[in-house]
């Protein structure tokens, strides 16, 4: 047998092993997170029960923790009241869940010859294997089976087989729709298979789950390396080659292998929906973080509000405009003024997360637009120290502290109590 064929052998035997691989992380983390989401709604539960509160500290809660926890995404008020929905669907799960996921993730990666057998419980309880089977499937398909299926030990059977087939939300879809338990019986046995295929819907869709991301975000401050591999997804959609290909296979009538080529090599990610507005007090942190750096240039920056107390305290040798017009507004606003940016932009599917967030100047943020680093030829410059420079933010507390007539001003108070709060924690 020649080397070549050898050769192939062992790479698909590679390639087989680092999908495993990343199919095992997934469900260990996808074990974790729904862990946390079941705890969080048993956490608002007793609550409610024990102080009377109603359904009023959802909201509230959806907008504090989006204040203070800016970068963790899926606290919606809508996705909390899931959690609290999931929560009381599954009262029974021995409690503390945590000490459950390292379980879950041993059960679901066993091999069929380290299985145990699992004997079926009355519907009347959870069988003993529920956690293994309600860590074991992604959030939104928890979503659909407690909206559309009612009958518990039904919904059990749904969430067996779709870990054993390897079922994506809409096979999951269609085979509720199709009452798929009535024509192949419901009685919950044990697993035939732990781990789903790689090439599965369900493992697919497990590393792509924007539940999942979100809870694995990348920890800041971030360093260059982490950055790149955040950005791997972000520069393959423009991938010539993969067009190519995709118009060799149209040539010869394989529609379906260009489908794949494209899914595969250049693929479409959806932009993000989530908004960009930032309070003052968000920005300074970053400001603080990064150094009052540009993270584009390496160029030091100045607090906004020093600017523009500068322009009222000497409106003609350094004027303002609200607009910003170059005739009239001094170049300084533009070159100093820090502002954040997001370093993969939001419209090519970058995260709207403290992690993808720098700080820049006015103008290199104008100028980078909708552009990758790469695009523009830039490099992403170490963040300063506020030991070394700090944009004069600390001047600037203390000259207000002096001088309260300058509270009077919005814009200048804003940063003030800002910036104090920032420096503060």
């Amino acid at each position: 047998m020649s080397d070549l064929v050898f050769y192939g052998g062992l790479l698909a035997e590679i390639k087989d092993r680092i999908r495993q691989a990343q199919t095992r992380a997934a469900l260990s983390a996808n074990a974790e997170m729904i862990a946390m989401y079941w705890d969080i709604g048993r956490m608002i539960h007793k609550r409610q029960r024990a102080e009377g509160w109603g359904a009023g500290v959802i909201p509230r809660l959806a907008g504090d923790l989006k204040n203070e926890l800016p970068e963790v995404k899926g606290f919606s008020e809508r996705n909390i009241k899931r959690m609290l929905r999931f929560y009381r669907e599954y009262q029974d799960l021995p409690q503390p869940v945590t000490n459950l996921v390292p379980q879950v993730a041993a059960f679901l990666h066993a091999t069929d010859d380290q299985s145990e057998s699992i004997v079926p419980q009355s519907a009347a309880q959870l069988p003993t294997f529920a956690p293994q089977l309600a860590f074991g499937i992604p959030w939104f398909h928890h979503v659909i089976l407690i909206e559309k299926v009612k009958d518990l030990s039904t919904r059990l059977w749904y969430m067996q087989q779709t870990i054993e087939q390897g079922w994506g939300r809409d096979t999951l879809t269609a085979m509720i729709k199709g009452r798929a338990h009535d024509r192949q019986g419901q009685a919950i046995s044990n697993f035939a298979s732990r781990l789903p295929a790689p090439q599965s819907e369900l493992a697919r869709q497990l590393l792509k789950d924007p539940y999942l991301f979100d809870f694995l975000t990348l920890e800041e401050p971030f360093h260059e390396r982490e950055l790149e591999t955040g950005l791997v997804r972000h520069n393959v959609s423009g991938n010539p080659v993969a067009i190519e290909k995709a118009c060799d296979e149209i040539a010869v009538g394989a529609l379906e292998r260009a489908r794949k080529v494209i899914s595969e090599q250049c693929p479409f990610f959806p932009p993000s929906n989530a908004g960009r507005q930032y309070s003052d007090y968000q920005k300074t942190k970053i400001f603080l973080r990064d150094g009052f750096i540009d993270r584009y240039s390496g160029d030091k920056l100045v607090f906004p509000a020093v600017l523009r107390l500068l322009s009222c305290l000497m409106p003609e040798e350094f004027p303002f405009h609200k607009n910003w017009k170059t005739s009239e507004c001094h170049l300084a606003y533009w070159q100093l003024l820090p502002t954040v940016d997001h370093v993969v932009p939001v419209s090519r599917s970058g995260s709207d997360r403290e992690s993808n967030w720098v700080c820049t100047s006015q103008l290199r943020n104008s100028a980078k637009s909708n552009w990758l680093l790469e695009e523009l030829g830039w490099k992403l410059h170490e963040p300063g120290r506020v030991d070394d420079w700090d944009g004069m933010v600390h001047w600037y507390v203390e000259y207000i502290g002096q001088h309260a007539e300058f509270l009077e001003d919005k814009y200048l108070s804003s940063w003030y109590r800002a910036a104090k709060n920032a420096i503060e924690t």
